[in-house]
């Protein structure tokens, strides 16, 4: 299994960002995937695929073009140099166009364990509508997405804080994927009273499952998980990590719903979106 790590500036990456992918890397000890795009001025042959082959030998036919995949190609070869000397399990790849067009293709091609992303997006009225590049992404991908803020500097994770308004076998099996190579301990926030462990324990039957299956502690709120609770709650949480499962993803569920796009931007840690 292996990871994929979004650049979005190839000529100027953040060190600080390249530093906390590749420490987390070597400690999930998984492959690592540098990802980049160049911008489709001219489509080349099967440009919406992800291609096995560097893009500045792909023969496009515009001089254009061609000048800025080299271009790309030559900062993400010296990015990768500079990221092997710390984890030399590490390659690159180059998207045409947008990578958000890419992401179902990439998980079809490969064995992803995680996505990474640094964010740069700020909070706004209209991104939490609309959303942003993190909050799409992270809503695009079969697999788990870390979203890490600019500047933070990388701790293996001992502890995780999972909020979740339902229970999700593949959820929970992907959760664990991650924690069984990093070892953190999870604690598990249920929306709703002390009877929705009723509920919950149901859910987990269906799937064949005891609710100590979790692995983890396990806490029900007699409070929904909405912007005024994460507002007041997450400052005072100890957690390393974050993690977000069940909230909408749709324009119409962001107007009566808590957005992915306000969580992610105001945790203020890494935060994990499954």
């Amino acid at each position: 299994m292996n990871i994929q790590s979004i650049i979005i500036n190839p000529e100027k990456p953040s060190e600080p960002y390249l530093d906390y992918v590749t420490a987390l890397a070597r400690d999930l000890k998984a492959p690592l995937t540098l990802r980049t795009r160049v911008p489709a001025m001219h489509l080349a042959p099967m440009a919406s695929h992800s291609y096995s082959e560097h893009v500045a030998s792909m023969p496009v036919g515009n001089v254009l073009q061609e000048k800025v995949n080299t271009h790309i190609e030559e900062n993400m070869q010296s990015t990768l140099e500079m990221v092997r000397k710390k984890y030399d399990k590490t390659n690159y790849k180059i998207n045409y166009g947008e990578i958000l067009s890419h992401v179902e293709d990439i998980e079809d091609q490969t064995d992803t364990l995680l996505w990474i992303q640094s964010l740069t997006s700020k909070d706004s009225f209209t991104n939490q509508f609309f959303g942003t590049r993190e909050t799409e992404l992270s809503k695009l991908t079969q697999s788990p997405c870390l979203n890490v803020p600019l500047g933070i500097e990388y701790h293996k994770p001992k502890s995780l804080t999972c909020f979740i308004r339902g229970i999700d076998q593949t959820i929970t099996q992907k959760l664990f994927d991650i924690k069984n190579r990093l070892g953190f301990h999870i604690n598990y926030v249920f929306e709703g009273s002390e009877d929705h462990i009723l509920s919950i324990r149901k859910a987990l039957s269906n799937m064949d499952m005891d609710i100590n299956d979790l692995d983890g502690t396990i806490k029900i709120l007699d409070h929904e998980l909405d912007e005024g609770f994460f507002a007041e709650y997450l400052p005072a949480l100890k957690s390393d990590w974050i993690a977000f499962t069940g909230f909408e993803s749709d324009f119409f569920g962001r107007l009566v719903s808590v957005s992915t796009n306000e969580l992610i931007l105001k945790t203020k840690r890494p935060t994990l979106v499954l």
